[in-house]
């Protein structure tokens, strides 16, 4: 009863996301023990890293995947449109990660 006590007081761990344009996944220290990034891996060393959020030829499409949990081509077009490269916006029905984190209890900027 004294674990179940404890667990349910338990306050949530602090969620950090670092999502950067241009970066590769060699660029880091996370992978490249010869990369000047040592506070990232530090951050990665005491974390939990993504190993499998891929990526697309255009940051939007990239955002809207990690936002929301689905892959870019169910939210709006990945294609370049005219003169536009894509489609840079999240349609307001989509449900994004810090509004399921609100309903765990979560505080989000976003």
């Amino acid at each position: 009863a004294d674990v179940a006590a404890h667990s349910a007081a338990a306050k949530p761990p602090h969620l950090v996301v670092v999502l950067a344009d241009d970066l590769g996944w060699y660029d880091t220290s996370v992978h490249n023990p010869g990369a000047p990034t040592p506070s990232l891996k530090a951050l990665a060393d005491e974390g939990l890293i993504l190993e499998r959020h891929y990526v697309f030829r255009y940051c939007s499409p990239t955002r809207r995947s990690l936002l929301t949990g689905r892959f870019p081509t169910s939210i709006s077009s990945v294609q370049p449109d005219g003169d536009k490269l894509c489609s840079d916006f999240l349609p307001l029905a989509a449900t994004t990660l810090g509004e399921k984190l609100q309903t765990a209890g979560y505080v989000s900027h976003f």
